[in-house]
C-alpha cells in the first residue's frame, strides 16, 4: 500500500524494542512521507516513552492479547499499556484506526475526535472472511472512507483475524 502511494521508510525484520525503534527513526529518509514504527511493549510507560520521540500522527493498536502478562501486571495493565498510543494521539488530535470488534479497543478510543473503524460489523470498513486456509483471506464489505475500495478481495500470508482485517484495511 504505501510503497504505491507514498515515499516511505520500511526496514525487514522485527523492529519493536527501544533500541530497534530508535534506529528506525535514524533511519528514515529525509524525503519519506511516512514511517510506519512498530511499537511492541511488555511493560507499562514502554509506548508512552516511543511516543516521546516517534511523535506519532496516526496509531493503530492491533490487539489487546494475552502477550506478556507478567510485564504488564495482568491484562488491564496491557490495556493501559497499549493504550499509551491512544492517549499520547488524544492528546494531539491526532487519528486512530481502531478494531471495533475488540470492546477493549473501542473503550481507548473513546475521545478521540479523528477516528476510522474497522471490523467484521458496526464500523467504517467492514469485512468477512473467505478462507482460513492455508492462510487468512478477507472480502471488503463496506467503506465510508475514500481510501478503500467496497467489494475488494485480499489475500495475506497472516493467520489471525484481527490482524488480516488490519492488512485489508492498510493494503
Amino acid at each position: 500500500f504505501f510503497s504505491s502511494r507514498r515515499r516511505h521508510t520500511r526496514l525487514q525484520g522485527d523492529w519493536s524494542s527501544d533500541v530497534c525503534s530508535s534506529d528506525l527513526i535514524l533511519k528514515i529518509k529525509q524525503d519519506a512521507q511516512i514511517a510506519v514504527i512498530e511499537m511492541g511493549a511488555n511493560h507499562q510507560k514502554e509506548i508512552e516513552g516511543y511516543c516521546t520521540y516517534t511523535l506519532p500522527t496516526h496509531g493503530l493498536i492491533t490487539n489487546i492479547g494475552k502477550a506478556h502478562l507478567e510485564g504488564f501486571g495482568g491484562m488491564e495493565g496491557v490495556k493501559k499499556g497499549k493504550g499509551e498510543l491512544f492517549d499520547f494521539i488524544r492528546i494531539h488530535n491526532g487519528t486512530v484506526f481502531v478494531f471495533n470488534d475488540q470492546e477493549a479497543l473501542r473503550d481507548l478510543s473513546k475521545n478521540i475526535t479523528n477516528k476510522n473503524t474497522y471490523g467484521l460489523s458496526d464500523a467504517d470498513i467492514t469485512g468477512s472472511i473467505i478462507s482460513a486456509k492455508p492462510f487468512l483471506s478477507v472480502q471488503i464489505n463496506h467503506a465510508d472512507i475514500g481510501l478503500i475500495n467496497s467489494q475488494d478481495r485480499k489475500s495475506t500470508r497472516l493467520n489471525s483475524s484481527h490482524l488480516v482485517i488490519s492488512y485489508a484495511v492498510f493494503c
